[in-house]
């Protein structure tokens, strides 16, 4: 799992790193929706803490100008219906550039839908 989530961040900043020089001086958004609260919250935690710190480790990576804005929800562990409306926030208020970060298999599939109407990717 924790793989995934790496091969997924990798695939961020090598695809922010191939932008052409006109994509500077823009921040890229990353919906992480994953579980703070619930039965599964340490894994969550754990997630969380192992994305903060590849940000910390590859923010140099990235061409000048761009950043990266993760904005962190909480879906209470097993609950389609709470992931479906934080993505759903995400890609309409906050304008994600990209979704990550599900653990529960329910959750994945009410999200999946929703990142293909929206264009939005999706990593799980």
């Amino acid at each position: 799992m924790q793989f995934t989530k790496l091969a997924a961040a990798t695939a961020v900043v090598a695809l922010l790193t191939a932008a052409p020089e006109s994509a500077t001086a823009q921040t890229v958004k990353i919906g992480f929706v994953t579980s703070f609260s619930g039965q599964n919250a340490s894994v969550g935690e754990m997630m969380d803490q192992t994305v903060k710190l590849w940000v910390k480790e590859h923010d140099k990576d990235l061409p000048p100008g761009v950043k990266v804005e993760i904005i962190r929800r909480d879906d209470t562990g097993p609950n389609p219906e709470v992931a479906k409306r934080i993505a759903t926030e995400l890609m309409t208020r906050d304008k994600v550039d990209f979704i990550t970060g599900v653990i529960w298999t329910p959750n994945a599939f009410a999200i999946g839908p929703l990142t293909a109407e929206g264009k939005t990717r999706s990593s799980s």
